[in-house]
């Protein structure tokens, strides 16, 4: 997602990141190819390699199309927006929760060694 991010943030055209993960995947075969004897086994790990980075690239170009939608959504910032707050008024309540419930100990600790 980082990957993706920074690059909408330098404006890195998503056509770019596709040619790269092409190349790597290329790299990639041509190595499993040279090494690898068993023609088997080679296939099994480029069809392996080739879901690997699919998946990277379908992440990346989340990011991409998130980050686009941000600019140009107006209803994405509000949701965006809305989404961080809530977030961090959980983190809030939370924190508020658990200094409550070390009160509590404390304080039933502390009675406890009156009586």
């Amino acid at each position: 997602m980082r990957i993706g991010a920074t690059h909408v943030k330098y404006k890195v055209d998503a056509h770019y990141m596709n040619r790269a993960v092409n190349l790597v995947r290329n790299a990639c075969i041509d190595i499993i190819q040279t090494t690898e004897e068993d023609k088997t086994e080679a296939t099994n790990k480029i069809i392996s390699i080739g879901k690997v980075l699919d998946i990277s690239l379908d992440i990346i170009t989340m990011a991409y199309i998130e980050a686009e939608m941000s600019i140009y959504s107006p209803v994405y910032k509000v949701k965006s927006a809305l989404i961080s707050f809530s977030e961090r008024f959980s983190q809030a309540t939370n924190l508020l929760l658990v200094l409550a419930l070390i009160g509590l100990t404390v304080g039933v600790g502390w009675l406890s060694c009156r009586t």
